[in-house]
């Protein structure tokens, strides 16, 4: 054979050598930092999302206080009135 010619096949050296690799130790930190900010994500739109919940729990809770103290009012003003005609029942006519 011709020996001139020289051996153009890859070599797949670091595949056939047994040798690990060290790359899946850089990332591991890389995958740590990733859950974690995931993680944060959820965690900060859990709050956000029960923080809404409890401030529409509040708003109608204050509009149900506010209609209660309105009728409340009324009742009292038509209470003053007729306390006002009890007091002073003016004239009346008997029919005979």
């Amino acid at each position: 054979m011709d020996d001139s010619l020289a051996d153009t096949r890859p070599t797949f050296s670091r595949l056939t050598e047994g040798k690990a690799t060290q790359s899946w130790r850089s990332a591991v930190p890389i995958v740590v930092v990733m859950v974690a900010v995931v993680a944060l994500v959820a965690y900060l739109a859990s709050a956000l999302s029960s923080s809404s919940q409890r401030a529409n729990v509040a708003e109608r809770d204050t509009a149900q206080y506010r209609d209660q103290a309105t009728a409340i009012s009324k009742q009292l003003g038509t209470m003053q009135n007729e306390l006002a005609l009890a007091r002073n029942p003016g004239r009346t006519t008997v029919v005979l």
